[in-house]
């Protein structure tokens, strides 16, 4: 795969020795492939939703979620909506001092005087920090620096780096905030990560542990772990044990046939789905509405544990 490399130069202002950048995207605009640059990069997502494809991990994005990118990183955007946009401040370290040498990890970043001063931020080696669906002043705050940009005001660049200090600095607290969450998480806790995950995707057939794994900083092999230690089932087995009980409930409660309620919850193969939901059920899917809607008020179902 080709990958293009892309410089500050071509985004900063011409004849202009300013170390950071801001753009807005238009839904219009083609998005570009699988690229790395020189510098670092800070992202709001304004509207819509697409996956970001990064060093070669797929991760579902939507409205609302931030990303922060360190050198050397290779990403893209894939199936994004119609109205995908987006809000970005690209920069240059060194606009922090001097002392930085650039590095593909944040952690470098943060360790600058004039971070470190401020927090400290423990975390291993990161390429990349998301965070998911934040609050609205995280985009509030790259439109200020925004309108502070473009209108070059006197001391504008001065009060846009540190506006941009405040917002790094908010987000390595909150990146260690939540990874410490996920550490220290109770059972319910977990089961309450996957389950929100399921909440708020637009479709079970994306749910991935990769992606639920980023949401909470965690390697997706350890979140296995520390699932299967916490919670008593291995992961797999209780995202399975929801798109069931989600078929389930659709199988008494809609009209809707069998195969749309299938591919809804994340089935593809049909013999697949029949097969696991039987072995669940001791009812194929069809038996299985037809017995419930027989005698609904006597009708007892196996459980299924999604506790």
């Amino acid at each position: 795969m080709d990958v293009t490399q892309e410089l500050f130069s071509r985004y900063s202002r011409p004849v202009s020795e300013e170390q950071l950048c801001l753009n807005e995207s238009i839904a219009a605009e083609p998005i570009i492939g699988v690229h790395s640059h020189d510098f670092m990069e800070l992202t709001y997502i304004r509207k819509g939703n697409a996956v970001h494809v990064i060093n070669g991990t797929r991760i579902s994005i939507s409205e609302g979620d931030l990303f922060l990118l360190s050198y050397g990183c290779e990403h893209t955007f894939e199936e994004y909506s119609h109205d995908f946009t987006w809000t970005n401040c690209l920069f240059l370290p060194r606009i922090f001092g001097d002392e930085y040498e650039e590095s593909p990890f944040l952690n470098d970043l943060y360790r600058i005087s004039y971070f470190k001063k401020a927090f400290d931020f423990h975390a291993n080696e990161i390429q990349h920090i998301h965070l998911f669906h934040t609050d609205e002043s995280f985009g509030a705050a790259l439109q200020d620096m925004m309108r502070e940009y473009y209108n070059a005001y006197p001391g504008y660049y001065t009060i846009c780096r540190n506006m941009l200090a405040n917002l790094l600095i908010k987000i390595g607290r909150t990146y260690m905030q939540v990874s410490h969450c996920a550490l220290k998480s109770s059972q319910s806790e977990l089961v309450g990560i996957v389950y929100d995950y399921f909440r708020l995707t637009s479709s079970f057939h994306k749910v991935r542990l990769e992606d639920i794994a980023q949401r909470v900083y965690m390697n997706p092999d350890y979140l296995g772990k520390l699932f299967k230690k916490k919670v008593g089932i291995n992961i797999s087995t209780f995202i399975r044990n929801i798109r069931l009980e989600t078929a389930a409930r659709y199988l008494r409660e809609t009209n809707m046939n069998v195969c749309a309620i299938m591919r809804f919850v994340g089935y593809q193969d049909t013999k697949n789905f029949y097969k696991t939901f039987t072995e669940v059920y001791s009812l194929t899917p069809s038996r299985y509405r037809k017995k419930y809607r027989e005698n609904p008020g006597k009708f007892e179902s196996n459980k299924i544990n999604v506790t």
